[in-house]
This record gives C-alpha cells, structure tokens and sequence, in this order.
C-alpha cells in the first residue's frame, strides 16, 4: 500500500469514527432552535451591524457594561469602583447589572464582526440555547424527544422572555435548565459518575452568575426548594455521597465567584445605602390578567384584546402571557403525570403568587391595601417581583412537555402521522400565541460632536445635562464612543449623594435643578474651578429637552458660555473659553512618611488652603512604591473640625482605580487626585485636612510612620490646616 493510499484510507477510518459520534439528532434540534430564533426575532438579523436588539432606554446602557469591562481589562483600573462617571466624586459599580459572561463573548466576537453586531449575537445566542438547553432538560425527565422541543419553544419565545432583550443579565436564561439537570443527577446519581454532575452544575451556575446576579439568585431559590422539596416530600436519602457531592459543588462555586461576589457583600455590609430601599409605586409585580392577555406586540392577537389593555406600562412591555395552548398542555401534564409534575407545579405555583408584587392586582385595580411581607425581599433583591416570570416560565415548560408526552403517546398509538400532525399544530397554534413581532430594535444615534470628542487629546470630563437617571444612559452609551470622563451616571442603587457634586457647584447645581445660576456669581472664578478639575464641556442634548424649554436653556448658557458646537442633537459650550487665561498651577509640597512597610507619601499638592461652603479641594498625592504591592489597598482623605469630627472625606483606591496598589511595581510613583465636596452648611472655621490608607478587605489602617521613626497618631498624616471662609 502506497503513502498517498494509507494517508487516504487512515483519514476514512477516522471521518467515520467522528460521523457516528456526532450525536445528528440533537445537532439537527439545535440548528431548529436557531432557525426559529431567527425567525422569532425578525428583522434583527437583517439589521445585526447597525441596531441594537430591543427597543427602550436601558438597551443604550448595555454597551457601557462591555466598555467598561474591556477598559477595566486593559487600563488594569478597579471593576468596581471608578470616576468615569459621576465625575470627580467617583461611583461605587458593585451593584451594577454587569453581565460579564455576555460581555466577554462580545468582546471576543467584535474584532471580526463589530461591536452593535457582538451585542446582537449574544441576545441571540441566548433564545436559541435557551430552547435548546430547555430541551437537553425535558428529554431526560420525559425520555420523550418531541415533548421536550415544545418545552424549549416555550422556555426561549414565551413574551416574557422576548421583552427581556432590552437586559442582557435577564434574557441569558441559557445555563439554567442545564444546572437544574446536573443537580438532579448530581443528588440522584448513586455511581461513581453522579461526582462528574458535581463539576457541570458548578459550571453552569457560576455561568448563569457570570451572565446576571438576578437570575442566579433566582436559581438559588429554585435550588432551594428543590432541595427542600427532595427532603420533605419525596424523603430522599441524604448519604454521606451526596452531601460530600453538594459540600464540594458549594466550594467550587464560592471559590469561582469569591473575587466578584466579595465586593457586593462587604458593600452590602458596610455601606448603609448599597441595600435600596425602592418606592412601591416604582415596583412593579404582575396584574393577573397579564397571565391571560397576548402581548400587546402580537401581530394577530394583540389587537384582538385592545380594549382589556392595561394601564400598567411596566406590564405591557414585559407581557407574562402564559398562552392558553401552554395552559391546556400544562394541565394534561400535571394530570397525567401528577407525580412527576408534582414538584414543578408547585414551584410555577410559588413564583407565579412571589411574581404579583407588593399587592395582588386585577386590571390595574388593588384587592388588598396591604403590602405582601414576602414581597418586600424580593423588591430588595430584584427590584420588579415580575422578574419571577423566568421561574414561572421554566416551571411552565416542564409541566408542558409531561402533556406534550401524553398527547404524543395517545396521538402515535394511533398513527405517526396523526401524531405529527398534532406536534405541528401544537407548535404552529404555541408559536401564534407567543408572536412578538417585528422583534424591535433601536438605531443608535449620535452628534459627530461624540465623534470629535474621541479624538480629542488629552484627559478630561463633559457634564452633559439635562442630568436624571434615564438620561444618563444616553451619555454612557455616548462615553463608548468618546472615551472621557462623565458628571452624569445611571446607577442601579444611586446612593443619596449622588449629585453631592453637583448641587454643591454654584453653576452645575442651578442647571441639574433646571434654574438660571446666580447672576451675582463670579462666574469666571467658577469656570475656572471647573476647568481646573478637568471638567471641559458642558453639553446640552437637544433630543431630550422639550421643545418648549430649548430656548429657556439656551438663555441660562448664555450668561456662561459661548456656544462652542452646535448641529441637531446637542449643544456644546467649552469651559475653557470662558476664561481669560490658563489657570495656575499649584505648589507641591514634600511629605516623606511611610505606610506600612514599602509605600512612601513623598508630597502633595492642594488647589487652595481656603474656601467656602460648597466649594471643592482637589488634593494630590504622590506615592512611592519600594517593592512590589500585592494587597488592596484604598486612600482617605479626611476633612475634620477642631474636636476630630469628620466634616468631609473621599475614600477611594489611587488615582479614582485607574491604578489599584495591588498593580504598583517596586521604584514605582504614583499620582493620585481626590476631590473633597465641602457641603452647603460647613461652617466658617479651620479645620485639618489628613490623608493614609486602609486595607480594603479588613478596615485596618496601614502604620504611618515619619522618617524619625515616631508612628503618627491614628495612623493618618496631616497635611495642612484648611480655613473655610464667610461666603460673605
């Protein structure tokens, strides 16, 4: 046998070997999946590279996650704290609704097809698996391949999950159904393969983690009751196996998320604002006739039911239609297979009453004045209770295939082609009844003006305005395409003093509140504070001023600033030609005191020794690092009066966690800005400034020591007397 002829015969042997192992059937489902994905979300996949999937404001937000997660990557900067936004005062972003597996396969998908093309993929990637994994689940609880498709249908294009698109950290229901089935076979398993479930149930948690915090709290729950349900109900034996299985599945996934979970709870411990309290009129649960009423986006249905509408407008984008073909199977189901169903039923029963909110409502109107007690954790947690509608929709499914599979059954005892003939009307009838079309989706827009901001030189802020919390997530999504620094930020739990900034500024604060600034002000010396501190551009963005009140806004600018850039969408006014000159630089004092073992506080420099109440001192220091820094450590800069009472302070890792200590090499100097926002009512006296640092994790403050060797009392370095002036 010739080389040419072996080399042939060997790649035969092997190309066989693979085609019997491709499992065609699955491969053939999942490619079904993807075709009514495509279908069911048209005509986004017509419009990949220039729209982006959804159509509402919180979709402008999504890409900010990625930009800030790939800045974050490569400028090696703190994930979760940064002075990107809210600019110079900083923000806290543990709380914020990152989805870090979906970003990180945009930002490996974007070089090849772009970024608003990356974004759209992973919102596909979600329906199709969804209903794939769905499946995966339900052929091994019915054994019955044609029940479990139609509960993937369900799972993935119920209206539910279609209006999540506009969130990436809520529509990525995908690793769920796949959890749930190693879990089970992880406690049911009695072999010595029950330990592999063990390692893919912590996969596809820490997956669904990893792709939002409101769906693996949502799994946790589940999981609970699960747990509690195999216990109690069914009395299954808990050996020594399974809870070795469930002890080392705990320790992989706590080991897994420890570096991204730890942030959130030690905010959640220390902070007094990371836990929101939120209004009940801005909590929304379901009406229960939003389980009956077709998706207003229907195109066939949706009008037939017009007049039932609901004035609620949270449930009219967020439809929690169950479908009445769904209804009718899930009955059959938990009627034929009630031992089976007996655990989902009960657990669609849970969430669909956890779903209803702070009351129980019936088109529009409250049967009850009381607030609901189990509620009230769940608008701590999720914020909308109708978010529950994931759990009652994967319950849904489940109970669905177990009447998928009888009707299945009896249809194919009599004939497999009145059985197929049953399956596509089944699915044709569920997929009418879950039709959101056209799926919607949003064209991002913007000035050229962003685009000049990109390539613009240099590191500085823009305070874009009118400022508020929707409108912020038009700027974020403008600060992916410009790069800078922003005043304005939308926050998932805005701390109180969120605008502390801003309202204490004599320009800005007149403007965030919609008034004229004080004409009697100096207003070059307060461009120039503003200057100073880096803020350049004061941008009004015409789109989101009513019409009525462009001019009102116009003629508040004017007593400021020429107008620096105009076209359709905004109004630029640049802060710097608002003064005569450059402003000045100021004097850099030396220091020389050491924290810790191996950092040097070598000198400071500070824009003023005097104010006045609701002023800002901008403060920077310069560190030294004489070997390598491997612990995270924050600064403070402490403002107090003569009794040692804390009258203002910023605490922040260096540099606002553009350069964490951890990164700091050995030799290595460090410059280091902080702002203190010295509040309307501080009085007229002298106080002392101080500054040192913390370990992050333990509050402990690092030893400061002076170069005699004489350890500084409280462990904190004073730096100079400041002396708040009579505004008069």
């Amino acid at each position: 046998m010739t080389g040419r002829l072996w080399a042939v015969t060997f790649l035969k042997v092997i190309v066989s070997k693979i085609w019997k192992r491709i499992p065609w059937v699955h491969t053939g489902v999942l490619l079904g999946y993807v075709l009514l994905t495509l279908a069911m979300t048209w005509p986004l996949i017509t419009k990949l590279s220039t729209h982006m999937a959804g159509e509402d404001i919180d979709v402008w937000l999504n890409q900010w996650a990625t930009w800030w997660m790939e800045k974050a990557l490569k400028d090696r900067l703190d994930l979760y704290h940064t002075d990107y936004i809210l600019y110079p005062q900083g923000a806290s972003l543990v709380f914020f609704s990152f989805s870090h597996l979906n970003s990180a396969i945009s930002l490996l998908v974007a070089p090849f097809i772009g970024d608003l093309a990356a974004y759209n993929v992973t919102i596909l990637l979600a329906f199709a698996l969804s209903g794939f994994n769905m499946y995966l689940l339900v052929a091994r609880l019915t054994n019955t391949r044609a029940a479990a498709f139609i509960a993937g249908l369900v799972f993935a294009f119920n209206p539910y999950h279609t209006s999540e698109a506009i969130h990436l950290h809520l529509v990525s229901t995908q690793w769920m159904p796949l959890f749930i089935l190693s879990l089970t076979e992880m406690i049911r398993h009695k072999g010595e393969k029950g330990h592999r479930h063990v390692w893919l149930a912590a996969l596809w948690f820490v997956l669904t983690a990893l792709s939002g915090w409101h769906l693996v709290t949502m799994l946790a729950c589940l999981t609970a009751l699960y747990l509690l349900y195999y216990t109690i109900v069914e009395r299954g034996g808990w050996s020594l196996r399974v809870f070795g299985r469930l002890l080392l599945f705990a320790v992989v996934v706590i080991a897994a998320l420890a570096p991204l979970l730890w942030p959130i709870v030690y905010e959640m411990l220390t902070v007094e604002t990371a836990m929101m309290v939120t209004d009940s009129y801005k909590v929304y649960g379901n009406d229960l006739i939003s389980f009956l009423l077709p998706a207003k986006q229907n195109p066939v249905l949706g009008p037939l039911v017009s007049d039932l509408r609901l004035q609620n407008h949270a449930m009219e984008e967020h439809p929690s239609y169950l479908g009445y073909v769904s209804l009718a199977l899930a009955i059959i189901g938990v009627v034929t297979a009630s031992r089976e169903a007996r655990f989902w039923l009960l657990t669609g029963v849970a969430f669909f009453i956890a779903s209803l909110g702070l009351h129980v409502a019936f088109r529009d109107a409250r049967l009850h004045a009381f607030q609901l007690p189990w509620a009230i954790p769940i608008t701590r947690l999720l914020r909308h209770p109708f978010r529950l509608g994931v759990i009652v929709f994967f319950s849904l499914s489940v109970l669905v295939s177990f009447g998928t599979r009888w009707l299945y059954r009896w249809t194919v005892s009599r004939g497999k082609m009145l059985a197929l003939l049953a399956l596509s009307i089944v699915t044709a009838l569920l997929l009418l009844e879950y039709l959101f079309l056209p799926f919607p989706v949003t064209a991002p827009r913007q000035s050229a003006f962003i685009d000049r901001l990109a390539r613009e030189e240099g590191e500085f802020a823009v305070a874009d305005f009118p400022m508020g919390r929707q409108q912020a997530k038009f700027y974020m999504f403008f600060q992916t395409v410009h790069g800078h620094r922003i005043v304005d930020a939308h926050l998932s739990r805005p701390p109180d003093d969120q605008y502390a900034f801003v309202d204490a500024n004599p320009l800005l604060g007149p403007l965030r509140a919609g008034l004229a600034p004080d004409l009697t002000l100096d207003v070059e010396e307060e461009l120039a504070e503003l200057d100073a501190l880096g803020i350049r551009y004061i941008i009004l963005h015409k789109p989101l001023i009513p019409p009525q009140e462009l001019d009102a806004w116009r003629g508040r600018m004017a007593h400021l600033l020429p107008v620096f850039y105009e076209d359709e969408w905004l109004i630029a006014y640049r802060v710097a030609s608002g003064l005569p000159g450059e402003s000045s630089s100021e004097e850099t004092r030396q220091v020389n005191v050491r924290l810790g073992n191996h950092i040097h506080l070598q000198s400071y420099r500070l824009n003023s020794a005097s104010a006045r109440a609701g002023d800002v001192l901008k403060v920077t220091l310069q560190w030294k690092a004489d070997e390598p820094i491997s612990e995270n450590y924050h600064v403070f800069v402490h403002l107090q009066d003569e009794q040692g009472s804390l009258v203002a302070q910023h605490d922040a890792p260096p540099a606002n966690g553009t350069c964490p200590t951890w990164t700091w090499q050995g030799g290595e100097i460090v410059q280091d800005d902080h702002t203190i926002i010295l509040g309307p009512d501080v009085p007229a006296t002298t106080y002392t400034l101080s500054v040192g640092m913390y370990d992050i994790l333990t509050g402990t403050r690092l030893p400061a020591v002076e170069s005699t060797g004489e350890r500084l009392v409280d462990d904190r370095v004073v730096l100079q007397e400041i002396v708040v002036i009579s505004p008069n």
